[in-house]
């Protein structure tokens, strides 16, 4: 186990900045742990922490139905100007 990070380290390592990582903190959204009213990060809370940030990927994207849909008729809207006098 290696030694909690402090509140610049995470925010280093997540790329944002250390008052973000304090107001994600008070707000409860990361785990932490306060040692002599200092913000601490063990490596579990940082694991956490990445965990619910991460974003899933997006769903592969597949190709069209063919065959059976009859294809739609060509609409064709036109613009009216009045006339210029």
């Amino acid at each position: 186990m290696t030694a909690p990070k402090d509140v610049n380290q995470l925010a280093r390592e997540l790329g944002a900045s250390a008052e973000w990582v304090r107001r994600q903190c008070r707000a409860g959204r990361f785990p932490h742990h306060r040692i002599a009213r200092r913000l601490r990060f063990t490596d579990d809370d940082v694991a956490a922490i990445l965990a619910d940030l991460a974003v899933p990927a997006a769903p592969p994207v597949t190709a069209p139905p063919t065959g059976d849909v009859p294809p739609r008729p060509a609409v064709r809207r036109y613009a009216v100007y009045p006339a210029a006098q």
